[in-house]
């Protein structure tokens, strides 16, 4: 949705393409914010796993007038940060046209700054933050915090067995993301490997 040569700033411009995963393609997850024909989109990364009924997403009244639901990625956070990056591999949105069209102004203005991320504020500072995970963070919190946001509770709605979520039950865990405990063919295992991964893999 943002191409390189529309970012204004010669650091975000400059930087963007090596920016976590994968770049500024990243970026094209912001398309689910154009489906104005869903009440909610949700978006999962293609190494994402739903284990158990998610309805309750899309039919609780808690959750309709947000504009976004998501999680945290406090493996990403860091000390100095204002709020955790976004976890790009879950995002249930409210499709608008108009909240695409201000997250899309904000990358091509590119006030992303060396040492403090988005617009000087911290947030967005960590690998992956120039695109989705910095962007939605700063978004919900600085830019357009009117726009009413929920964080889920990581080792539920995204979980990857790993940090604080290493412990978390694989019955109590609602989608998976396979980023830590690695992909099942790669037949990754031994002691080191969180109980929840083998559960996960299987």
């Amino acid at each position: 949705p943002v191409r390189g040569s529309e970012i204004r700033s010669a650091y975000l411009r400059d930087t963007i393409e090596t920016a976590g995963c994968c770049g500024s393609r990243e970026l094209l997850k912001l398309y689910a914010y154009t489906l104005l024909e869903y009440d909610r989109a949700l978006v999962l990364d293609m190494d994402a796993q739903v284990y158990r009924n998610i309805d309750h997403l899309f039919e609780q009244s808690v959750f309709a007038q947000l504009s976004a639901v998501y999680v945290y990625d406090h493996s990403l956070d860091h000390a100095g940060s204002a709020v955790p990056p976004v976890q790009g591999g879950f995002i249930l949105v409210s499709p608008s046209w108009a909240v695409y069209e201000e997250l899309i102004g904000i990358v091509r203005k590119g006030d992303y700054r060396p040492g403090s991320g988005w617009g000087g504020t911290t947030i967005g500072w960590s690998w992956g933050g120039r695109t989705i995970q910095g962007l939605l963070s700063y978004y919900y919190n600085r830019v357009a915090p009117a726009r009413s946001s929920r964080d889920l509770d990581e080792c539920r709605y995204d979980a990857m067995a790993a940090g604080r979520c290493r412990d978390t039950p694989f019955g109590q865990m609602y989608l998976g993301h396979l980023t830590a405990c690695q992909k099942p063919w790669h037949c990754i295992g031994g002691p080191h490997v969180a109980e929840n991964c083998a559960a996960m893999h299987d």
